[in-house]
């Protein structure tokens, strides 16, 4: 009997690694059908016998979702949310030191992303998957833009001396690129939800859990940042 998963069609005899292999486009389909346990698969790449295989996509393949809910539904929302005039983490404290921690959280954001897209990046080059095939890759890498621009953005803010752009400015395009990143975060995180692979591991009530994260930090940080750009746009000169 075979069985369809999207446009995927799987045989009895296909291992859990071919499994996972076709469930991402892979285009050499040649799966070897040895007893893989599920603790450690293995995807054979163009060995019809068997004998030579790579790490899973999986293994490597994992580390992509967990790493960026972290930073993204965490990091960088607190980073948004260090601003905040009220019931901030750092409410209280002067603005020289919010824009410091804001700063180094961001920092730290963004290497995180870097790596989640060079997880993904190794995994699909290692076993010859299609980049930008889908609409939440697209979308992640738009977030990846955005979140460059809004990065070169904060370090001009922060070295305004060495910018000619005006300070105001500088601010505006910086927090408009903020909005427009974690839109396409939020927009790409809610895409990954449905995609084969989180449908393969995660339960109907777990995946309803994590396509309400982004609805609740867009929500709840997005009015910060429209705000941020209306007093911009609105304060007197």
């Amino acid at each position: 009997m075979i069985r369809t998963v999207g446009l995927v069609r799987f045989r009895p005899g296909d291992s859990d690694a071919c499994y996972v292999r076709k469930s991402y486009g892979a285009h050499n389909n040649t799966c070897c059908n040895t007893a893989n346990s599920k603790q450690r698969l293995h995807d054979c790449i163009g060995q019809a016998d068997g004998r030579s295989c790579r790490p899973s996509l999986e293994a490597l393949f994992s580390w992509h979702p967990t790493v960026m809910t972290f930073v993204c539904m965490l990091m960088i929302y607190e980073g948004i949310g260090l601003f905040s005039p009220k019931n901030g983490l750092l409410d209280g404290k002067s603005h020289e030191t919010k824009r410091n921690t804001h700063s180094f959280v961001n920092l730290l954001g963004a290497y995180g992303i870097f790596w989640g897209f060079t997880i993904v990046t190794m995994a699909k080059f290692q076993h010859n998957i299609t980049h930008f095939a889908s609409l939440h890759s697209t979308l992640g890498a738009c977030a990846g833009g955005f979140t460059l621009f809004q990065g070169l953005g904060g370090l001009a803010t922060r070295f305004q001396k060495l910018s000619p752009v005006t300070p105001k400015n500088m601010k505006f395009g910086h927090a408009l690129c903020g909005v427009f990143q974690y839109l396409f975060t939020c927009l790409a995180f809610i895409t990954g939800i449905s995609t084969d692979y989180m449908t393969i591991k995660t339960t109907p009530l777990i995946q309803i859990i994590l396509i309400s994260l982004p609805m609740i930090a867009f929500g709840t940080s997005s009015p910060r940042l429209l705000n941020r750009l209306l007093s911009m746009v609105l304060k007197p000169k």
